[in-house]
């Protein structure tokens, strides 16, 4: 306050800031981290394996959706082919000749 009391400046307040700053980044980095390492890791590792299993889940979904779309889409497709089929009287001819199951 005496500095800026008669300097009218701030930078030694600014300074001071940046040395207490400075000292507590150090600090932490000296002392905490290696203290928590292992949680940290433990902590990255467990995260990123939720998100892993929240993305299976989603592409699980997304290809039941699309296994479905395709079975209602073929079973569509299987009754309109047995509508055509059936009243020409083709069917008993495709049946004994062993290309339907």
């Amino acid at each position: 306050m005496l500095w800026y009391k008669y300097f009218k400046s701030k930078i030694p307040q600014i300074g001071v800031f940046l040395l207490m700053s400075a000292i507590y980044i150090v600090t932490f980095w000296l002392w905490h981290l290696p203290m928590m390492a292992f949680f940290n890791s433990t902590l990255f590792a467990l995260i990123i394996f939720v998100i892993y299993l929240i993305s299976s889940y989603f592409r699980w979904k997304a290809m039941r959706e699309a296994v479905e779309r395709v079975m209602k889409d073929n079973q569509a497709l299987q009754k309109n082919w047995t509508n055509k089929i059936l009243p020409n009287g083709r069917w008993k001819i495709l049946l004994e000749s062993g290309r339907i199951r």
